[in-house]
Formats: structure tokens, sequence, C-alpha cells
């Protein structure tokens, strides 16, 4: 029943509690109250709540542990006196009354007693005044406050003797309780009327007797025992303290024995309250990880749209915007082989202009669509030589390297397992980029190496260049940011975008720094996950180029 009817479950639960507890089984009593507490304070449900706390006190009290009861009845109490509940805040406030007198708080005794008597009092029943009056009572013969604790135990008996003539028809119930007849007891041996002392005594030891408190019988024996010697009967007094000193080792053993249960029980609570946390923990990383999956599952879906838009919009691009772009451009070589001795030389620069901007704008299209088809390409694993895959980037540079005066070196490069078409796009885009990005009047130097890692391999191209300024660190890998005026370094401003995409679907990641020697130019880095284990060849090869201009040219 626990999923669909919860409620109904937690009150089985308790009852099932309640008959363990007036079993003695106080261990499985206590799981139980427990498992319907915890049901109740979920459903909120204040009246199964209040039953429950007042169960498992009693369920501590049976086995002596009063700090565990003092707890349950003190929740009793706040809930009990907020919402002006008054059966429940009798019962908690005599309790947690009874519990302070019996380890001589008696001023907080006094107080939690007075709780219960208001509450006794608005429930207009005069045996539940009795027994509270009877409690205070007690206490103040505790406090030697003979004269008010004989005012209490009148007020008691008048209680008890209401409720008597008020129920007829009713078997009758005894005129007095045990406490009433041992404060009675108590007063008459202060009084030094030995005869009623022996004699409300023993009228206390039976009704204790008949109470289960073991406490006032021997209590009571006690008092019979000094009566008894005060009237020179010492055999009966002696045999008497003997009985009071059985009756209470036989307490303190049956108290030892239920403490001895109340260590094992509350271990098997802490196991079971450390296995509940641990539920609670997994419940609660089980539901953040449902809720990031839910995020990846929308940012994924988010990001499977914009790729479907952006490969759409280079479709366009690459068919739509390019056709009449051609036208522009056609028309715009006709007129200047027509009618190019017609204009003046401001015509002729305007017509370079429209000319130079049909190339700027094919060149972006073509960029644009080389950075759409990154996420295209097969990126299949395959063992890639790295030698021979810079020498491939180095025959398609030809024309810049021979034009630039460049020299390309390389030290130690491994064979790794990668993905050879994605990984040349990257070697081509920053080897480009090193050469354009050249001082002027300096040829350009470029060297290649490797560095092995715990997981991965990084791979470094370094050159002598112009270098990049701080400022611009953020905006390197962006797409279409141009650092230099177009004229000083034409491009598209795509190679670094297409190269930091490329990386980034090859597992690795890409960034760049100043040359470790201090010397001028930028050292490009990445890197790649070592998908299978592999050796860097052992020796560095020393100016190992792979060409200078001549042996390209």
């Amino acid at each position: 029943l626990a999923a669909e009817h919860p409620g109904l479950a937690a009150e089985s639960q308790c009852l099932l509690g309640r008959l363990g507890r007036l079993r003695d089984n106080t261990a499985i009593a206590l799981r139980l109250l427990y498992n319907a507490l915890e049901t109740a304070e979920q459903l909120d449900d204040r009246r199964l709540g209040l039953e429950i706390h007042l169960e498992i006190a009693q369920a501590y009290q049976a086995i002596h542990n009063d700090r565990e009861a003092d707890k349950h009845f003190a929740a009793v109490v706040r809930t009990a006196e907020r919402h002006a509940l008054d059966d429940p805040l009798y019962r908690s406030a005599l309790a947690l009354g009874c519990s302070a007198e019996r380890v001589h708080r008696l001023e907080l005794a006094s107080h939690w007693l007075g709780k219960a008597l208001i509450a006794a009092q608005r429930q207009g029943s005069g045996p539940a005044q009795a027994v509270v009056l009877a409690e205070l009572a007690d206490v103040h013969c505790a406090e030697r406050g003979f004269a008010i604790a004989r005012h209490y135990l009148d007020a008691a008996r008048q209680r008890f003797g209401e409720s008597l003539t008020s129920r007829a028809g009713v078997p009758p119930i005894r005129s007095v309780s045990a406490k009433t007849e041992l404060v009675s007891a108590c007063l008459a041996l202060e009084g030094k009327d030995f005869e009623h002392a022996l004699a409300a005594a023993a009228l206390a030891e039976r009704s204790g007797k008949l109470e289960a408190r073991p406490e006032i019988v021997v209590a009571a024996l006690r008092i019979q025992s000094s009566a008894l010697e005060v009237l020179g009967d010492h055999r009966a007094a002696m045999l008497t303290e003997r009985a009071a000193g059985t009756q209470l080792e036989e307490l303190i053993a049956r108290k030892r024995e239920l403490q001895l249960t109340d260590l094992d029980m509350r271990a098997a609570l802490r196991d079971r309250e450390r296995e509940i946390q641990k539920l609670t923990r997994e419940n609660e990383l089980q539901s953040t990880l449902l809720s990031k999956n839910e995020q990846i599952e929308r940012a994924n879906a988010d990001l499977r749209q914009a790729n479907e838009e952006l490969q759409q919009f280079a479709f366009v691009a690459s068919h739509d915007l390019k056709e009449p772009l051609r036208q522009i451009g056609s028309y715009a070589s006709l007129l200047n082989r027509k009618y190019a001795g017609h204009f003046d030389a401001d015509g002729l620069a305007y017509l370079g202009f429209v000319t130079e901007g049909v190339s700027r704008l094919n060149r972006l299209f073509d960029s644009l669509m080389h950075y759409t088809a990154v996420g295209r390409v097969d990126r299949d694993l395959e063992d890639v030589d790295l030698n021979r895959l810079l020498a491939t980037v180095q025959r398609e540079l030809a024309a810049s390297v021979r034009a630039s005066g460049a020299i390309l070196t390389h030290g130690a490069l491994p064979t790794v397992q990668t993905g050879g078409k994605l990984l040349r796009h990257v070697l081509y885009a920053l080897i480009e980029n090193a050469i354009r990005f050249r001082r002027p009047g300096v040829s350009p130097v470029i060297h290649v190496f490797a560095e092995a890692f715990e997981d991965s391999y990084g791979i470094a191209v370094q050159d002598n260049g112009i270098g990049i300024l701080q400022d611009y660190r953020e905006k390197v890998f962006q797409l279409f940011q141009m650092l230099h005026a177009k004229s000083e370094y034409p491009g598209t401003g795509v190679g670094l975008a297409i190269a930091q995409k490329t990386v980034q679907r090859l597992g690795g990641r890409i960034w760049y720094e100043d040359n470790a020697d201090g010397s001028a130019g930028v050292t490009f880095r990445f890197t790649l996950p070592m998908s299978v284990a592999r050796q860097l060849p052992g020796t560095p090869a020393v100016d190992r180029g792979l060409a200078t201009v001549e042996e390209a040219a």
C-alpha cells in the first residue's frame, strides 16, 4: 500500500509499532514507528505525527532511555501547544515532569507538571487532574515543602472522589493512586504518625505492584521499614528493608538489561539512518544527473539545430549567393575589357574596387564552406605518420613558400592514431598563418615539433613572425576576426577558427603562447588524444627540414 496509500501504510506501521511495544519487542517497534514518522512528516499529517511521537516516547520509556523519550515528548508538547490539543499536551507534559522528578530536577518537574495540570483542567478530567496533583505533592515533599504537599494531596483526593461520584453505573475505580498513597505515607512519616505511615505505605506498595511501578514499591517498602523501626519491630523492619533491597536489585538489573537492548537497538537505528542518508544522497545525485542529462539533451538539440541551420546557410551561400556574385564579377570583367579606354583614373579605380570585392566575397564563401565542412569530414581513426603528412602540406603550400622565402623544419614527429584528413587541415592552417603574418623583410622560419604527455600528444608550430598582442588573445580563434588591416595582411579571418574546430573534433584543444626562447613570433600548440600507445622517435632530427626555399622549388 505504501506507493498508492502512504497515509494508510503509515497508520498500519504505527499500529504494528504499538503492538510491538506492548509485547516488549522495542527494537522492531521503533523501526516501524520511525518509518511511519518519516511518512507522516512527508504527508504533513499532524495528528498521525503526534500519535507516532507519543508511541516512540513510550517505547523509549519502556527501556528507560529517558533522554530519547523526553525528546519526543517535547516535540509533542510544542505541536500540541501550537494547535491547542489538550490530550497529547497533558500526556507529554506529565511524562516530562515525572522524568525531571526522577533525576531530582524539581524546578523543571514543577514547570512541566503545571502545564499538564492546565491541560487536564481544560479537559475537565478529574482523574487526570488527580494524577498531576499527586505528582506535584511528591515534588514538594522532595523539596520539603510539606504544607504545600498536603494541599496538593488533599486536592488530588478530592478529584478522585469527584470522579467516583460522577461515574454512576460504571464499575468503581480505585479512589487513590499509588503515588497518592506514597505521598500520604511520606507526610505521615514526617509528621511522626508512624501507624498511619505504615498503613499508607502498605497501600502504596500494593497499588505500585498493580500499576507496575517498581520504583514506588521500593520507596513504600523503605517507608514501612522506617516506621517499623521506630515502632520497635526491628525484625520486621529488617525483613522489609531486605525486601526493598531485593526489589531495587531486580529493578537495576532490569534497567541494565533494557539499556543493553537499547544500545543494540540504537546501533541498528544508526545503521538504518546511515542507509537512509546514503539512499537520500543517491536519490539527490540521480535527480541532479537526470536534470543535467535533460539540460545536455536540450543543448545537444539546440546544437544540432544550429549546425543544420549553419549547413543550410553554407549551402545557400555556395549556390544562391555566389550566382549573382559571379554575374557581378563577369560584368565587371566585361566592362574592363570593352570600356577601359572610356574611364578616367577614378573610374578604373572604382572598377578595381568592385573586382577586388567580388574576389574577397568569393574567398569568404569558400572559407565558410570549408568551416562547415569540418563537421562532415570522416574522423575515423587511422595511423598517421606526421612526417609524411607534413610533406603533403608542404607540397600544397609550395607556391606560398617560394613567394615568401620560407624555411620549414621539424623535430622528431611520431605516428599517431587520429583522423588524417582533419589533421592535415590543422597543419595547413597553422603553417599558412605563419607564412602570411611574417615580419617585413624577414624570411619566415617555421619549426614543427611534438611532445608526449601522459594521455595525449602535443604538436607545436613555432614561427618568427609578428606575434600576437596580449589584447587580442580572446579574438584569435573567433570566426571572421581580422587583427590587422586587410591591406597589410590579406585574409578572411577563418583559418584559425577552422583549426580550432578541427582540433576539437579530434578530441584535443588548441592555444598559443610566446616563443619559449623569447624570440620574436608565436608558438601555436594543440593536443591529440593518445588512442594507441606510441613512442616518439628516440633521437630528434637536427635541422631535418621539410624543405628550404630551393628544395621546395
